[in-house]
């Protein structure tokens, strides 16, 4: 029995509502946002501002109910993503960089909510700043706020598959890329070997998750092997992932040979891609070499392996429909017609 009964009482609402949603809710907005920035009514830039001005006001109401910046509200991210859309819109097809700029930073202001949702959130925050142009230490910023999430997400095995994607997308796509990583070529490379450790997540043995907040009723120590294996046995354990395939993505090493501090482990995780896919497509938006066709020739040969995770589809799409920069009419009406509830 819980120690504290008025915590627990005040806590299964959101437990339940969360149980009952899953880690897969989906946000679809970015279609709708996308074609209001295109051919919304009474003109694109009236229809953007209308959205963006809803948006604002909820986000506003949002932090007057909860009384401040530190309350759980923006529970599964969806006012923060909503925001994101909407500036990367205002950056994309109007040029606006200071409309865009100030829709962010309320975006980052939002209080913050369950853990395994704001952890994916935060990569995505990354994405909006780089596409808006924003320098990399607000983005380094938004990145430490998605480990120290992912660090503090409860179920052990969730937290470290999350720590390792985090740890992939940051340490090979954020941290000095190559020159060359927003190009077609690298776009090709990637998709030439979709079973490579390219598209792994990435184990830091000796990681000490020095973000997680130990104090009951909020959370639990992790168990002891999180933080000592040094195998790819144990990380097999750990992950619940097929040793075969850890063997796979880490040819040089015994299942049993102890690794050194430090040493970055490959960890196989079929729900990474996704993610991968978000930031390619985030690096070539923001690229200033590449011409529109070849921007959207990129955004649309990732969507068949963005197509796993819905979310990260939608963002997707709304970011190719924002590349195009003019799309017919007759495609937007049927665009339209489409999806008219994606909201």
């Amino acid at each position: 029995m819980h120690p504290d009964q008025d915590w627990v009482r005040s806590t299964l609402p959101a437990i339940a509502e969360a149980a009952l949603t899953g880690n897969r809710l989906v946000f679809s907005e970015p279609m709708n946002i996308s074609l209001s920035a295109l051919k919304g009514e009474p003109s694109p830039r009236q229809a953007l501002d209308q959205r963006a001005s809803k948006a604002l006001e909820a986000a506003d109401s949002l932090m007057l109910q909860l009384g401040g910046p530190d309350e759980k509200g923006d529970a599964w991210g969806s006012h923060a993503r909503r925001l994101a859309s909407l500036a990367e819109a205002y950056s994309l097809v109007f040029n606006d960089p200071v409309r865009s700029a100030q829709i962010l930073d309320r975006a980052l202001e939002l209080p913050r909510g369950f853990a395994g949702f704001r952890a994916p959130l935060c990569l995505t925050l990354a994405e909006s700043l780089r596409i808006c142009g924003h320098d990399g230490g607000r983005v380094a910023r938004v990145l430490h706020a998605g480990f120290t999430a992912a660090h503090n997400i409860t179920d052990p095995i969730f937290c470290v598959r999350t720590t390792a994607r985090l740890n992939a997308v940051q340490s090979r796509y954020w941290v000095s890329p190559d020159p060359v990583f927003g190009t077609e070529q690298a776009v090709e490379d990637f998709l030439h070997d979709l079973q490579g450790p390219l598209w792994a997540a990435l184990h830091i043995i000796g990681d000490n998750y020095t973000e997680r907040k130990v104090a009951v009723p909020v959370s639990l120590p992790l168990p002891s092997l999180c933080y000592t294996a040094n195998t790819l046995a144990q990380f097999s354990r750990i992950y619940q992932q097929p040793l075969a395939e850890f063997q796979r993505l880490n040819p040089d090493w015994d299942p049993d040979q102890v690794l050194p501090p430090g040493t970055q482990v490959n960890v196989p995780d079929p729900e990474f891609a996704p993610l991968a896919v978000s930031r390619l497509a985030a690096e070539a938006l923001s690229s200033k070499s590449l011409s529109q066709p070849e921007r959207t020739g990129i955004l649309k040969s990732l969507v068949p392996i963005a197509a796993s995770d819905q979310t990260v589809l939608y963002n997707l799409l709304g970011r190719m429909l924002l590349s195009a920069g003019f799309v017919d009419p007759q495609t937007l009406a049927r665009l339209s017609d489409m999806i008219p509830n994606l909201e």
